[in-house]
C-alpha cells in the first residue's frame, strides 16, 4: 500500500480505520498522517496527497453545497490554479468529511478510501502514480504536473465507478 514493508501498512490501515470510526464522517485529515512521515519531511507534506484529491473531487462536481459555499474563495482560487493543491487542503482546514461530499462523491469516496480486499483504491494509485525507492508516499511534489496525473487515475476509477453503479 504505502509502506513497502507489510506490517508496516497493515498497522497504518488500522490506525485510519480506527480514526475514521472515533471521528465519524471523516475520510481523511491532515494530522492523521503527522506521526507517519518521515523525519526529513515537512508537516505540510501531510496535505498533498488529499489536497488533490478533494481538488479533484471539486474539479468534477463531487463537493456537496455545504463544501462550495463555506468554502468559496478556496475552491475559486483552487480552479483558477492561484493555489497548489497542498495549500488548497491547508486552507481548508486540512479534513475531507462526508459533509463536504455530495452523494456521489461520498459514495465514490467509500470505495477509494477504504477498499476491500483486492480491489484498487486511492492510496495504491497515488502510490503506483508516485512513489519510488528514493520517494516516499509523504514526499511527493505539490505540483500542478502531478496533479494532472493523479487526474488521469481518478478519472479512470471514476469512469469504472460509474459503469459498475449504473450511474
Amino acid at each position: 500500500m504505502i509502506f513497502d514493508d507489510a506490517e508496516t501498512n497493515r498497522l497504518w490501515m488500522k490506525d485510519m480505520q480506527w480514526k475514521r470510526q472515533c471521528i465519524g464522517g471523516l475520510w481523511d485529515e491532515a494530522e492523521w498522517h503527522f506521526p507517519w512521515l518521515p523525519q526529513n519531511v515537512d508537516l505540510c507534506c501531510a496535505y498533498t496527497h488529499a489536497g488533490m484529491y478533494l481538488g479533484w473531487l471539486a474539479d468534477h462536481g463531487l463537493t456537496s453545497e455545504y463544501c462550495n459555499l463555506c468554502n468559496e474563495n478556496e475552491l475559486d482560487e483552487f480552479k483558477m490554479r492561484a493555489i497548489t493543491p497542498q495549500n488548497f487542503f491547508v486552507s481548508v482546514e486540512g479534513k475531507i468529511a462526508t459533509r463536504d461530499l455530495n452523494e456521489l462523491g461520498d459514495a465514490f469516496t467509500s470505495i477509494c478510501f477504504l477498499p476491500r480486499l483486492g480491489q484498487v483504491s486511492f492510496w495504491s494509485d497515488y502510490k503506483s502514480t508516485f512513489v519510488s525507492e528514493r520517494l516516499s508516499f509523504y514526499e511527493v511534489a505539490d505540483t500542478w504536473e502531478n496533479y494532472k496525473l493523479l487526474c488521469d487515475k481518478l478519472n479512470q476509477r471514476l469512469s469504472e465507478f460509474s459503469n459498475c453503479h449504473s450511474l
